[in-house]
């Protein structure tokens, strides 16, 4: 039999239309389902392994196995069977799509954790589906997860997991996204993605699936996965021996924040038991850790800035009660010049003395209390008003005046509302109104005039980029004026062109603010 039996029909009823994917066990087909009259898609067991008894009862107990798992995120297994000419087969839906690894080989490099975190949840709630049916799959990978329409981020976002079993089916990608899928000493899988245990020989669980779903998350939020060499001994080798690299410290410009750090590395663990439980577990945590930072989307601005909060105000305060203190000095000092004996009977601030001393009421009797310094001096005039014995006493001309009856005109600083320092209040309030500028609403209008102003600019430069229209996502960091840019169920150039144009943009600034979102469409 030939390697391609394109053409040929399948118990009178499945007619064979082309090839869809080619692996090193089985092949898979188009194919027309004349009975229903349906588009489908037949893996058939290569010859080379039909021959054998221990694969033929394998491939249909997958078969099987996949045929009772009834679930949206995994290919629906519709029949099987076996011909005169000993071609072995099962049948499943067909999809319309493409796997994951096409899509990193047309847009390589990190993809934003913001995307690969609701992908990686999606392939973790299939592995759920399938242990719970105590199948494990052995070889997760972007090649065996395929997006249904094509789109990896947005609600538009479907996940299927592919090949639950010994046919490891390749779709015809680049070497680099694809590694070939390894058999040697009875162990299928792939290099870049095994487990220790697995590489060892002595799987013995699922755990090894969310070992790969760790190297998974890995390459989409990094852009390369965590071991990597020109040979699969070396990279088998390394899933063995060798830590992996922080994937922060991987790709520093993708801004991963630490909790999906520590997520990937323990998936990463040498040890099952150091990993997480179950696939059920693994859900969870996805899905807290999606709603946690789903309330405070990434700044687009990695470079380090000066924290924020309760330790900035309190530093400003503190700044502020120094200045205070040195202008109180400024003024002491100041009074104590203008309180010189040449000075005091200044007819400009005699009679702002004497006004201010007729301010506080009660105070007035103690003030005029004490004679013995009024001895020397003659006697008041019958006009002279009533503040004038106090303005003596704050000035006195006895040589050595008695403590004692110098008590009562202790409160010096009095007079320092009369001496001009308006500014002394001031200074303390600046730092105050710096720590906390929060306007009452964020400039949303300022944020449109800058995006709609700046779009003939970004449909100019990306209309020659598969023209179409292109739903964005806009998250502006009120506290930067940078925008991080989701593209809603587009991938083309022309959206990779878009998203780039609006992230470099700058937007109006409202420090202390929540993040504006907004959703735009831009028709190229």
């Amino acid at each position: 039999m030939s390697s391609d039996i394109s053409g040929q029909t399948l118990l009178g009823r499945y007619e064979l239309r082309h090839q869809i994917g080619r692996g090193g066990f089985a092949t898979v087909y188009e194919a027309l389902d004349r009975r229903l009259d349906k588009q489908v898609a037949i893996k058939i067991l290569s010859p080379r392994y039909a021959a054998r008894e221990e694969y033929r009862l394998r491939f249909i107990q997958e078969a099987r196995a996949a045929a009772r798992l009834r679930h949206r995120l995994l290919v629906d297994v519709t029949d099987h069977g076996l011909t005169a000419e000993g071609v072995l087969f099962f049948v499943m839906e067909h999809l319309h799509g493409a796997s994951l690894a096409e899509r990193l080989h047309q847009h390589p490099g990190p993809v934003p954790w913001t995307w690969a975190l609701p992908l990686t949840l999606e392939v973790v709630k299939a592995l759920e589906v399938a242990h719970q049916h105590q199948i494990v799959h052995r070889d997760v990978k972007p090649g065996n997860v395929f997006l249904v329409g094509g789109h990896i981020s947005g609600p538009e976002l479907q996940v299927k997991l592919l090949d639950l079993g010994i046919a490891k089916i390749h779709y015809q990608v680049p070497d680099q996204e694809m590694p070939r899928t390894r058999d040697s000493q009875g162990t299928p899988g792939t290099p870049e993605y095994m487990a220790p245990e697995q590489i060892q020989g002595s799987a013995k669980g699922p755990s090894i699936d969310l070992y790969a779903v760790g190297v998974l998350l890995y390459r989409l939020v990094t852009g390369t996965t965590p071991f990597s060499g020109k040979a699969s001994w070396e990279v088998l080798r390394m899933h063995v021996e060798q830590q992996p690299i922080r994937p922060s410290l991987r790709a520093p410009t993708a801004a991963i924040p630490p909790e999906i750090d520590h997520l990937i590395l323990r998936l990463l663990a040498k040890h099952p038991d150091d990993r997480y439980r179950s696939a059920t577990e693994l859900r969870h945590a996805l899905e807290e850790l999606i709603r946690r930072r789903s309330l405070r989307p990434p700044p687009t601005i990695t470079t380090a800035t000066a924290p924020r909060g309760r330790s900035t105000e309190h530093l400003l305060r503190l700044a502020a009660a120094c200045l205070g203190l040195s202008t109180a000095a400024l003024t002491f000092m100041l009074l104590q010049v203008f309180s010189h004996p040449a000075l005091r009977d200044a007819p400009a601030r005699a009679g702002d003395a004497s006004d201010l001393l007729e301010l506080p009421a009660p105070s007035a009797p103690p003030l005029r209390a004490p004679t013995p310094v009024a001895t020397n001096t003659p006697p008041p005039a019958p006009s002279a008003p009533p503040s004038a014995p106090p303005t003596e006493m704050l000035l006195p001309r006895a040589p050595a005046p008695d403590p004692t009856t110098l008590a009562p005109q202790l409160p010096d600083p009095a007079p320092a509302p009369s001496v001009p320092v308006p500014p002394s209040a001031s200074p303390a309030k600046r730092p105050a109104s710096r720590a906390d500028p929060r306007p009452k609403q964020p400039p949303e209008a300022a944020v449109r005039q800058r995006l709609n102003n700046s779009k003939p600019k970004i449909v100019s430069a990306c209309k020659r980029q598969i023209p179409s229209p292109v739903r964005v996502q806009l998250t502006i960091d009120l506290d930067h004026g940078a925008a991080t840019v989701d593209l809603l169920g587009d991938l083309s150039r022309g959206a990779a062109c878009v998203k780039a144009q609006v992230e470099s943009l700058r937007f109006p600034k409202a420090p202390g603010h929540e993040p504006l979102v907004l959703r735009e469409t831009f028709d190229l």
